[in-house]
């Protein structure tokens, strides 16, 4: 299956306007932040501490006028990002209105949230939170954004390694052999939640087997086992089960195709011999 990030988000389009609206939050915090910078005090520039006593004062005057000038500077730099955070926000909740056809989309998220078992407080909280360190990131940038790409770019990969290392290998066509008297064919499929916001493939499933959690050392651990539990596989998974085909020649050789579109898997067997 194809993981880049586009495909999964036009796979998913639930989960495509819920990280657009979680990057407006983001861009609304930036520029709350950057006003915020507009009134901090500044640190005065450490000029040369020694003056000719005759021209004291003209240095007093050239040092406050520098320090003026500084600040205005630093002022004008900080509004302007404010007024580009601000611009951004508005361009992107307008692709939102378009691609949700509603003016507020704020209760479809919410109503999204519940049916995927989170409530709605839960998504209001991940949002204040995307909100406060957009502030950070604006007020505390030289330390904030280094410190958050560092931080999500290891989670993603964290918890990509972790659905990896619990499904196994994903395949779109799986080689299934059919004789007289072969079972039934189980599949699982999970979806993670919308408000997983990480650049990871949003559909998993099982076909006839468990979780492999004895070739795992990731769910040997009891925070990795419950963050997979709680918040990635919290969605009840979809149960396909598929019949032998009757009146077919046997062995038969058949390809298990499984797909998704929008959200919704799709099973089924195709003969190949």
């Amino acid at each position: 299956m194809n993981p880049s990030f586009l495909f999964i988000v036009s796979s998913n389009p639930d989960f495509f306007s819920l990280c657009i609206f979680s990057l407006c939050i983001l861009l609304l915090g930036l520029s709350v932040g950057s006003a915020i910078k507009i009134f901090l005090p500044r640190k005065k520039s450490s000029g040369n501490s020694v003056i000719v006593r005759d021209s004291n004062a003209a240095s007093t005057s050239g040092t406050s006028r520098t320090s003026e000038i500084s600040g205005t500077f630093t002022s004008s730099h900080a509004f302007s990002a404010m007024c580009i955070f601000l611009a951004l926000a508005a361009i992107l909740y307008t692709l939102l209105i378009f691609l949700s056809h509603n003016l507020f989309p704020l209760p479809e998220l919410h109503k999204n949230g519940e049916l995927q078992s989170f409530p709605k407080s839960f998504y209001n909280i991940v949002f204040c939170i995307i909100f406060a360190w957009g502030i950070l990131l604006a007020v505390f940038w030289k330390i904030m954004v280094p410190l958050s790409a560092v931080v999500y770019i290891s989670f993603a990969i964290f918890t990509n390694c972790l659905l990896y290392k619990t499904f196994g290998e994903q395949r779109q066509n799986i080689p299934v052999k059919i004789e007289e008297n072969s079972p039934e064919i189980k599949v699982t499929v999970y979806m993670l939640p919308d408000i997983v916001l990480l650049p990871v493939k949003r559909n998993w499933f099982l076909v006839d087997s468990d979780f492999h959690e004895k070739t795992s050392p990731f769910l040997n651990n009891p925070a990795a086992n419950f963050y997979l539990s709680e918040c990635l596989l919290s969605r009840l998974p979809s149960q396909f089960v598929i019949p032998p085909p009757e009146g077919q020649a046997y062995p038969s050789l058949y390809s298990l195709r499984i797909t998704f579109s929008k959200d919704f898997p799709k099973c089924e067997l195709v003969r190949e011999l």
